[in-house]
């Protein structure tokens, strides 16, 4: 199993992850964990039914980057504005972004 600073929702990702035939070796970069700590924990759920581990949604983009630097510099430049009204100010590029 992960070790003691590692929590529930952690392995579950690793678990989804898992599911969804992600590499070991790509599991392992971004929950900085070792190899053989991932291979542990998947081994030693090895026999419980697949329904037991949530299911990992994946986040998509709302925005390029372009348009995420271009907001930036908007929000620097007027701290007060919400997303609403930056969606009034540029409704162009933000037609199909949703907040």
């Amino acid at each position: 199993m992960l070790g003691k600073y590692s929590n529930i929702d952690e392995k579950a990702h690793i678990l989804a992850w898992s599911q969804k035939k992600v590499p070991i070796k790509i599991i392992c970069k971004p929950k900085r964990r070792a190899r053989s700590t991932i291979i542990k924990l998947l081994s030693s759920t090895k026999g419980l039914p697949s329904n037991a581990a949530p299911k990992h949604k994946f986040r998509r983009r709302k925005a390029a980057h372009a348009t995420d630097t271009f907001l930036r510099r908007e929000i620097k430049k007027k701290l007060h504005l919400s997303a609403l009204d930056l969606k009034t100010l540029h409704p162009e590029l933000l037609k199909n972004v949703s907040f």
